[in-house]
């Protein structure tokens, strides 16, 4: 059930703003330069707060089963892209905040997995 709540908050973070900005372009029938101004702003929009939904889940994620069904269900409702992918890079983090959600990802894989029950 935590899962859930995460991913449902993750959607609510970044997916509601893009869903209204598509809405508005279509309901108004604005020009091509509108769709490109707001797709940039979007793209900006998830570069920036998908590093801080990324790292408000994991310092509530408690267990290894319970990391992982959340990475892979943020992955698979296309709230992020995998670690390997591409554009991942694009993400902007600052140092600290990386640091911090990179070991508290280590910790949970390498969590034994007699603990996560």
């Amino acid at each position: 059930m935590k899962v859930l709540k995460l991913i449902t908050f993750g959607h609510i973070l970044l997916s509601v703003p893009f869903i209204a900005g598509i809405f508005t372009y279509y309901k108004y029938s604005l020009g091509y330069e509108y769709l490109m101004i707001f797709l940039s702003v979007g793209f900006l929009y998830w570069s920036v707060v998908t590093p801080f939904y990324k790292n408000f889940c994991i310092k509530r994620i408690n267990n290894r089963a319970d990391y992982f069904k959340w990475k892979k269900q943020s992955i698979r409702t296309l709230l992020f892209w995998p670690d390997n992918f591409l554009l991942t890079s694009l993400e902007f983090w600052d140092e600290e905040r990386y640091l911090e959600y990179v070991n508290r990802c280590k910790k949970l894989i390498t969590q034994s997995q007699s603990f996560s029950n």
